[in-house]
């Protein structure tokens, strides 16, 4: 094993280190070669994954070298980026915060944090200088990824639980596509197969692991809850479920079978557009291969019902036993870091944007909600915004409805971009810092939210970066904005140190822990000994706490106008589904096209379209198109593919020469997470002459 602080071999110096381009987190050596990084491969004996790594990590050192990155902050005058010092880049933006919070109140400052910096070190203390600072306006990617499947679980069951791939019998990959997404996931369930396991997958693309299922079910996007809903049907008229665990730990199942009585494969089909066969076969393969598990993609999250129909996807896993169970679902216990001992809420002003309109968002998570910051910032609502310091995001090209997105950020007084990267978004910014790559950092990486495996690692600084940190550029602003009586951290070791406190270790003993430091035991059936964290003490399949919100308890399907059923005009101009966002294993939102070997990997967006509707169109593979909605207009080139299915269109995010979030609407939310429906958009496709 290869050591934190390097092995030397001749003139080869060998690291350890973690990839953090996706939140797969692979184990890689780093390999330098006199002090220039030469050679990045993954480790055979890493727990999550075994051997290659994806062509993003291999990328690293392109990444790391990129002539692209930024060397040096940028302010904004007359238009033009003018290059100037840390120290005066720090400097302007606390005296404009500084000025914002005086003219306007500490709200008037929104801070976001993309994915890149969700589950990082700085973004614990970055939150808490919010909160010094004043506002309740701090959000994270979050807002449109996962917390929308988390609040539905801890709703049911009282908290998230993951999936166990290495001990199911049967696997269900819901809206997910992890072979593009999340390798080391996609690794453990080809391993489960291999074993035996059974491989069902519902997505309206034909994806690999879609092509090698033992089921596939090819739905419509937008209905996932109707199909959830039949298999609930199914497997409840043919008294599939699990008898005993419903009657002792559940909570509403005698009114889950009045309603969906109705449910049947048959009214399904009608809304899904799968066979109803199929949805009978699934029930019985899903339901009498316990334990199993359901992987629920973000493509559920991602429509105007998504919480609901991932309410039901969790009732379906509940009935048949498949939760707090080896091969089921487990429920991954808490590392508990240190807290930083600042008082719940330091300020007296304004609710968070979006606390009024998605209170249960907001009361779990004590985030914004950024899908409505642009509605804030242009009409005032629920009061204005006026500046914006954005970690690591870029939201030019990922917010929904985006021409709105662009009309916003121009109307802010101040917009800070922190980034290693001159972004769409950065090229709008008044304030440009660049930071350190996660190589040029320490950082904690805890395999139990995603992989339920208790276990803590370092991810160790290998390089050494002229640029700061996110963590230390937080300290820096901090330490000027004179709150060193809250925040007294200045220094990157003794914060991570603190944070360790209650495990009783420290940075220099979790680096000796190769392997990971376990922190907990990995446990079964816990609710034997307790109760589930819900109000009730049970799976709540019927949810007051939804009822008394004025919220459907049991997720009943409604149709959307914006899907299936609209205003005939609307649906006679756009005869298409279009889903967004579909994952490209080069890329990662919208990072890494400028890293020439992944570019080459995947050149250019193209937008998939089934033959059939190809030739109502008379149009050809590789000819170009335009894609429309009731927001905009894309120009992209046409993939003519039996990977779609009739009547549904395809296309990439994150490309700024065809972007998919001009089509996208900041209107259509999901009613209780705020969530924007990417994945099921009304549209058509004009051939381009």
């Amino acid at each position: 094993m290869i050591n934190n602080n390097g092995q030397v071999h001749g003139r080869q110096t060998y690291k350890e280190s973690f990839c953090e381009l996706c939140s797969g987190y692979c184990r890689i050596n780093f390999s330098f070669q006199e002090k220039d990084s030469s050679g990045i491969t993954g480790q055979k004996d890493y727990l999550l994954r075994n051997g290659p790594i994806c062509p993003k990590g291999m990328a690293l050192k392109e990444l790391l070298n990129s002539p692209e990155r930024l060397k040096s902050p940028f302010i904004k005058r007359d238009g033009k980026h003018l290059e100037v010092s840390q120290e005066e880049a720090l400097n302007f933006l606390v005296d404009r915060i500084s000025e914002i919070k005086k003219v306007y109140g500490a709200e008037a400052l929104g801070v976001h944090v993309g994915k890149t910096g969700i589950d990082k070190e700085f973004y614990s203390y970055l939150k808490e200088f919010c909160n010094v600072f004043g506002t309740p306006n701090i959000s994270t990617a979050e807002s449109h990824c996962h917390f929308s499947k988390k609040l539905a679980a801890i709703i049911t069951y009282g908290a998230l639980p993951v999936p166990d791939y290495n001990n199911s019998n049967c696997i269900v990959l819901w809206g997910a596509n992890p072979e593009k997404s999340c390798p080391p996931a996609m690794y453990a369930i080809r391993r489960a197969c291999r074993r035996g396991a059974k491989l069902i997958v519902v997505d309206p693309r034909k994806t690999g692991a879609a092509k090698k299922s033992n089921i596939y079910l090819q739905i419509k996007p937008g209905t996932d809850c109707a199909l959830a809903l039949a298999l609930i049907h199914v497997i409840i008229k043919e008294k599939l479920y699990n008898r005993d665990f419903v009657e002792k730990w559940t909570v509403g199942f005698e009114k889950l079978i009045k309603m969906v009585e109705k449910n049947s494969p048959d009214w399904a089909e009608e809304i899904t557009g799968i066979n109803s066969e199929k949805i009978i076969e699934a029930a019985f393969l899903y339901s009498n291969s316990s334990p199993a598990c359901i992987y629920q993609g973000i493509s559920v999250e991602l429509q105007s019902q998504g919480f609901q129909g991932l309410r039901a996807i969790n009732i379906l896993q509940a009935i048949c036993g498949n939760i707090d169970v080896f091969g089921g679902l487990v429920f991954s216990p808490s590392v508990g870091l240190a807290p930083l001992n600042i008082k719940d809420k330091l300020y007296e002003g304004e609710e968070a944007i979006g606390q009024d309109i998605f209170p249960l968002f907001h009361k779990y998570f004590n985030i914004a909600q950024a899908n409505i910051f642009s509605e804030s910032i242009l009409n005032g609502k629920p009061y204005p915004l006026k500046g914006l310091i954005i970690f690591g995001s870029n939201p030019v090209l990922t917010w929904p409805n985006i021409n709105k997105v662009k009309r916003a950020f121009e109307q802010l007084e101040f917009l800070a971009v922190i980034d290693p990267f001159m972004t769409e978004t950065a090229r709008t910014a008044n304030l440009v810092i660049p930071v350190a790559s996660f190589l040029g950092r320490n950082e904690f990486i805890d395999l139990s939210p995603v992989n339920g495996i208790p276990k803590l690692l370092l991810s160790p600084k290998v390089v050494k970066e002229a640029l700061p940190s996110d963590l230390e550029i937080c300290f820096r602003f901090a330490e000027k904005m004179g709150y060193k009586d809250y925040l007294p951290w200045n220094e990157e070791e003794k914060y991570l140190d603190y944070r360790l406190k209650p495990l009783s270790i420290d940075l220099n003993n979790l680096s000796q822990y190769s392997k990971g430091f376990e922190y907990d035991i990995r446990k079964e059936k816990k609710y034997l000994s307790g109760s589930f964290k819900t109000e009730s003490g049970k799976i709540e399949i019927y949810s007051e706490k939804l009822e008394k919100m004025g919220y459907d308890p049991l997720p009943c399907y409604r149709e959307s106008s914006k899907i299936t059923s609209g205003e005939k005009k609307i649906e006679q101009n756009f005869t298409y589904i279009l889903t967004t966002g579909a994952r490209e294993i080069p890329y990662m939102h919208s990072q890494y096209r400028n890293i020439p070997s992944l570019r080459r990997l995947l050149p250019e967006p193209l937008l998939e379209i089934n033959p059939d509707d190809a030739k109502d169109l008379k149009l050809k593979d590789g000819e170009i198109v335009f894609v429309e909605s009731t927001r905009g207009r894309v120009e992209i080139k046409a993939k003519v593919t039996y990977n779609i299915m009739p009547g549904v269109i395809s296309m990439p995010h994150g490309w700024a020469e065809a972007n998919a979030n001009l089509l996208t609407d900041d209107k259509n939310l999901d009613e209780i997470t705020g969530f924007p429906s990417s994945r099921s958009i009304l549209a058509r496709v004009i051939k381009k002459h």
